[in-house]
C-alpha cells in the first residue's frame, strides 16, 4: 500500500533540487552524494552503470563536454511506502548543451527509487526514457 507523506515527499524533493544543482555545477562528488553504494543507473540509450563511483566518472565524463550545460530531473509525483521507509519518484528530466554545440536537447520520463537511510534519503536507482518521437 502507498500513501502520501508530506516530510518524506519534501526531503526527496529537496534532495532532487540539492542533486539538480550539483549537476549545473558540474561537481561529480555532489552529483552522486544522494546515491547508495550500489545504485543502478539507466541512462537514456544506454547501457546500466552500476554503483557510485561508475556512476561519477560517468558524470565526470559528461562534465568535462565544455558544452555541456546540465542535467535535471523535475519530478512529478512521489509516492512513499506505508511503512515510511521508500518512495518511488516519476517526472521528467532533459539534458541540455550550448546551442553552438548541435547537440539537441534530450528530454523524457524517469523513475527513481529512494531509500531512508539514517535518516537521509538516498537514491537505489534511476531509470530514464527517452522522448518518443
Amino acid at each position: 500500500m502507498i500513501i502520501a507523506a508530506a516530510p518524506a515527499e519534501t526531503a526527496i524533493r529537496r534532495a532532487r533540487e540539492q542533486s539538480n544543482r550539483r549537476i549545473a555545477a558540474h561537481d561529480a562528488d555532489g552529483a552522486v552524494a544522494m546515491m547508495a553504494d550500489a545504485v543502478l543507473v539507466i541512462p537514456s540509450g544506454g547501457g546500466p552503470i552500476s554503483g557510485r563511483a561508475a556512476v561519477r566518472a560517468a558524470f565526470a565524463a559528461g562534465f568535462a563536454d565544455p558544452d555541456f550545460l546540465t542535467y535535471e530531473r523535475l519530478p512529478d509525483r512521489i509516492e512513499v511506502t506505508a511503512d515510511g521507509s521508500g518512495a518511488t519518484e516519476t517526472g521528467r528530466w532533459r539534458g541540455l548543451w550550448k546551442p553552438r554545440s548541435g547537440q539537441p536537447a534530450l528530454s523524457g520520463r524517469y523513475v527513481a527509487r529512494w531509500r531512508q537511510d539514517g535518516g537521509r534519503w538516498i537514491t537505489l536507482s534511476e531509470i530514464f526514457e527517452p522522448e518518443q518521437a
